[in-house]
Formats: structure tokens, C-alpha cells, sequence
């Protein structure tokens, strides 16, 4: 009897996985796009010291997904920038 509870275990687990991994394979280019997107190109217009051109990126990223993770990690890059470079205003 313990067998078939076993196997039907297993098979429910397999296919969890196998519904996790198409899931993740499927979001995968856009969740990369935004994730590093957004991110590096603020990091890189904020070593330019263009903080305008640093919150085009972010607003445009936030019409085309909302307001996210990412973009709120943009944000901080542009507070860390305005702070080290003592731009209070």
C-alpha cells in the first residue's frame, strides 16, 4: 500500500517542477530585460553624472511595467549619485 501513495508523491512533485521550470523559462527574457535593463543603464547615467537622462530610464521603464522592484533599486542608484556628488537640490 505505501508504494502507490509514494508514486503518486512523486508524480505530483515532478510535475510541480516541471510546471516551476516552464514558468521560469517563459518569463525569463522580459524578467532579465527589466532586471538589468533598468538598473544599469541608471548606474551608467549616473556615473555620467546625468541625472535627468537617469530618470527618463526610470520613467520610461514605469510606463511600461509599473512600478517594480527594479525600478525602485534605480531609484536608490540615482540617491546614492545625488549623494556622492552632494546634490542636495
Amino acid at each position: 500500500m505505501p508504494m502507490p501513495v509514494m508514486k503518486n508523491r512523486t508524480s505530483s512533485i515532478l510535475a510541480l517542477t516541471a510546471a516551476v521550470i516552464t514558468l521560469a523559462f517563459s518569463s525569463g527574457p522580459r524578467v532579465a530585460a527589466q532586471t538589468g535593463g533598468v538598473i544599469a543603464e541608471v548606474r551608467v547615467r549616473v556615473a555620467q553624472r546625468d541625472f535627468a537622462g537617469g530618470e527618463r530610464v526610470i520613467a520610461d521603464h514605469h510606463r511600461a511595467y509599473g512600478v517594480t522592484s527594479q525600478s525602485l533599486e534605480a531609484m536608490s542608484w540615482m540617491g546614492r549619485g545625488a549623494l556622492a556628488l552632494q546634490r542636495w537640490a
